[in-house]
């Protein structure tokens, strides 16, 4: 281990008078060199992983991928990875100019003809492990410099070695040549992949330290179940044999209980007895399967994926929020990934073939529930909002557009009279007056009177009431109409998922005020009442 004796900052970097500067510029004040409680070896960085350290031996990573051999943490890593990889991935140029977009085109286009998501799958194994290897081999083809092969390499044959404290620590290869530091290897070649590093260390890490402990437990536990199992299935032989009796009739008595387990029958000198011990369990003995469930419960809580319990309503409320929350971590995860490609392989690529930088990502959202959405912009529709074209064609796919009017092929109205056309829309949809939508709603319930256009036979308050509500001014219902769509349109813009806009509705309608226009409605009342009795004095009289 070398010994740092060089003071703290650099001495060209002091100014004179003893003032200290404004800002100590590119320089590592507390550098790995300088840390007492972590010595190197011949510049030999080791993993900080407490488990690693106690069961794999500092570099034997195969004990988290051995990990891998239990069915409950290779589903969850498969889900995980796959919810990453079912998303495409895109191209952006950093500079958006047209020689940008034609170098993210070229670029998107090399990788599609290569196994890429197959690299990006080798290096997502960073998360099991905390850290992952990838080789990149190039080669010239049609005039560009492209990856030939992306091989995935173990993380056992490589170590990290730090001597100069001015520069970061070195990734090396472990090899016949060196087995203890490694020899150097090439820039520009091997594509580093890392998660959840702590204190600067180098190595990662991964959800393997969490899964370790349950998937230990529960291989016990199954060992441990098998023997019940085994023991509880069938009853156990007891060989007795008389006191003082030799060591052949010992071994003549082992025989015979062995042969009676293996073959089901057994003979015996005189003077031997064999009895069966039954076991006086019963079948509700669930202990072993009750420590079994509860591990893989909480491997599935590593991989953000946690079981469901429960039914009904609940349970749907619950996946929704499962896949939120898996969706949320596999996004985290993307960010990570694409920094580690847009640092290395896509860098390497724009500087080998003299392209402008660009950057890879993927878009990670919750799947559209189209039949969802379309109940939602119902809603919305009915409030008196119209989408825009681009909101169509963002969530229903292009080529729609606005339903045409049939033309009309009767006989056409003489001027200045109305046509079919310039009347209000009769569908309940924007535009409508409120008098309006109540005589749509009146013919609703009683159709039979608004047939063929007949007018409804409804008695006399009733059609005074009618012409109240259709008198009262546009200004004061459009004001109470506006107080009672307000908290409704907060909650529409304050959802993120179609779910969480029908519970925001359904919280937000008791909360509507009412109240004035229940006084609107109350005075309105008062006036038809008020006009009733005035017209049946008129025809008393």
């Amino acid at each position: 281990m070398r010994a740092i004796t060089e003071p703290l900052l650099p001495t060209d970097t002091l100014p004179t008078g003893g003032a200290m500067p404004p800002a100590v510029l590119d320089t590592e004040i507390g550098h790995r060199l300088r840390d007492p409680y972590e010595p190197l070896f011949m510049g030999i960085i080791r993993p900080n992983d407490s488990v690693l350290r106690e069961k794999g031996g500092y570099h034997d990573w195969r004990i988290y991928r051995d990990l891998k051999r239990d069915g409950k943490v290779s589903s969850g890593m498969s889900k995980f990875v796959g919810t990453l990889l079912r998303y495409p991935y895109q191209i952006t140029p950093i500079d958006d100019s047209a020689k940008g977009k034609a170098d993210a085109a070229t670029l998107k286009r090399i990788l599609d003809n290569t196994p890429f998501n197959r690299a990006c799958r080798n290096l997502l194994e960073a998360e099991l492990v905390g850290w992952s290897v990838l080789e990149v081999v190039p080669t010239w083809r049609d005039g560009l410099i492209v990856p030939a092969q992306m091989v995935q390499r173990p993380q056992r044959r490589f170590v990290y070695v730090q001597d100069d404290p001015t520069r970061p620590p070195e990734l090396r290869m472990l090899s016949t040549v060196d087995m203890i530091r490694g020899e150097a290897i090439p820039p520009k070649q091997f594509v580093v992949h890392k998660v959840g590093d702590e204190d600067d260390n180098p190595y990662g890490l991964g959800r393997g330290h969490q899964l370790y402990w349950p998937v230990f437990f529960k291989r016990k536990s199954i060992a441990a179940w098998s023997k019940l199992v085994d023991r509880f299935g069938s009853p156990t032989p007891w060989g007795k044999y008389p006191n003082g009796a030799t060591g052949p009739q010992r071994a003549t008595l082992r025989d015979a209980l062995t042969a009676f387990s293996n073959d089901g029958f057994v003979m015996t000198p005189d003077g031997n007895t064999i009895e069966l011990i039954e076991s006086k369990l019963t079948g509700s003995i669930t202990t072993q399967e009750a420590l079994c469930q509860y591990m893989d419960d909480w491997i599935a809580e590593v991989w953000c994926q946690p079981p469901s319990h429960g039914a009904g309503g609940a349970q749907a409320a619950a996946a929704v929020e499962r896949e939120r929350l898996l969706l949320d971590q596999v996004q985290a995860a993307d960010e990570l990934l694409s920094d580690t490609l847009n640092e290395t392989l896509l860098r390497w690529l724009c500087e080998w073939n003299s392209l402008t930088p660009c950057k890879i990502s993927r878009q990670i959202k919750p799947s559209d529930d189209r039949k969802a959405r379309a109940d939602a912009d119902s809603q919305v529709y009915s409030m008196g909002y119209e989408p825009q074209q681009e909101y169509i064609d963002e969530h229903y796919g292009t080529g729609w557009r606005p339903k045409q009017q049939p033309a009309p092929t009767g006989p056409q109205p003489a001027p200045g009279n109305p046509t079919p056309s310039d009347k209000p829309p009769t569908d309940g949809g924007p535009g409508l007056s409120l008098a309006t939508k109540l005589s749509q709603l009146m013919a609703r319930r009683n159709p039979a009177s608004f047939a063929e256009g007949q007018p409804a036979k409804l008695p006399a308050d009733q059609l005074a009431l009618d012409k109240a509500v259709q008198d009262l001014p546009p200004e004061m219902l459009a004001k109470v109409a506006r107080e009672m769509l307000t908290p409704l349109m907060q909650a529409v813009e304050e959802a993120q998922s179609f779910e969480e806009l029908l519970a925001k509705l359904e919280t937000a309608f008791p909360g509507v005020p009412t109240a004035e226009l229940q006084s609107t409605l109350a005075e309105a009342m008062f006036s038809a009442e008020l006009h009733g009795v005035a017209s049946v004095d008129a025809e008393a009289a």
